[in-house]
C-alpha cells in the first residue's frame, strides 16, 4: 500500500509539526486576541493565557537560522511580531531586531498594544545593565533601540546621565520616561516633566 500523501513534505519542521510560517501566523492571531481582551476582572488572566502561547512557541525557533525567519519576513513584509520573532531565531543581534522593527514604519509608545511586543523580545539580546547611560552607549545612541529597551523593561532603569541630557531626549524616549519615570524624579529633576511634555506634544520634524 503507498504512504499516504503528506503536502508539507518537504517544509521545515520546528517540531509537532510547527512551521515558522506557522509561528508567523500565530503571533499575530494572538495579537489581535489579546487587544480584543474586553476590560473586566479576566482580563489580565486572558491577556496573561495568551502571552503564554506565544512564548511557548518560541523556543522552538532557537535553532532556526535568523537568516532564514528574514527572507520569510522580507517576502510578506514586517511587522514588529516578525521582528519578536526575529530575536528568539539563532544568531540575531538586537541591531537586526530594531533594523526590523523600523522597516514596518511604526513608532513605539508607551501604549500595552505597544509595550507588548517590546516586553516579547527575547531578553537575552538586550544590553545587561541597569544603567541609561549604558544602554544608551551600548546600543550607539540609537533612539528606537533606546525606546524599546525602555518599553521592554518591567523594572525602572537608573536615569543616570545629566539633566540637560534627559531633557534633550528625542520625542519617542521622552514619551516613555513621562509616563514610567515621573513618580521616581528627584526635586531638582521636576522640571523634566515640563520638558518632556513639551517634546511630546510638539516633536520635531524628522
Amino acid at each position: 500500500m503507498d504512504e499516504a500523501f503528506d503536502p508539507m513534505q518537504g517544509a521545515t519542521d520546528l517540531g509537532d509539526g510547527l512551521t515558522p510560517i506557522d509561528i508567523w501566523q500565530g503571533l499575530h492571531a494572538n495579537a489581535r486576541n489579546w487587544s480584543a481582551v474586553r476590560y473586566g476582572a479576566s482580563q489580565h488572566h486572558d491577556r496573561t493565557l495568551i502571552d503564554g502561547s506565544d512564548l511557548s512557541v518560541f523556543k522552538a525557533l532557537a535553532t532556526f537560522p535568523a537568516a532564514k525567519w528574514s527572507a520569510m519576513c522580507e517576502a510578506v513584509g514586517w511587522t514588529i511580531y516578525g521582528a519578536v520573532g526575529l530575536s528568539w531565531c539563532k544568531d540575531t543581534a538586537l541591531s537586526e531586531v530594531v533594523a526590523a522593527w523600523k522597516e514596518t514604519g511604526l513608532k513605539i509608545n508607551p501604549t500595552p498594544e505597544m509595550r507588548r511586543p517590546a516586553q516579547m523580545i527575547n531578553p537575552a539580546i538586550f544590553p545587561e545593565t541597569n544603567s541609561l547611560r549604558e544602554a544608551v552607549i551600548a546600543v550607539e545612541s540609537d533612539v528606537l533601540s533606546v525606546a524599546i529597551i525602555l518599553a521592554a523593561r518591567r523594572e525602572p532603569i537608573a536615569l543616570d546621565i545629566p539633566n540637560n541630557a534627559l531633557a534633550s531626549a528625542h520625542p519617542m524616549i521622552a514619551n516613555f520616561l513621562l509616563a514610567d519615570y515621573t513618580n521616581a524624579l528627584s526635586q531638582d529633576q521636576e522640571p523634566l516633566k515640563i520638558e518632556w511634555q513639551k517634546k511630546i506634544e510638539a516633536p520635531p520634524q524628522e
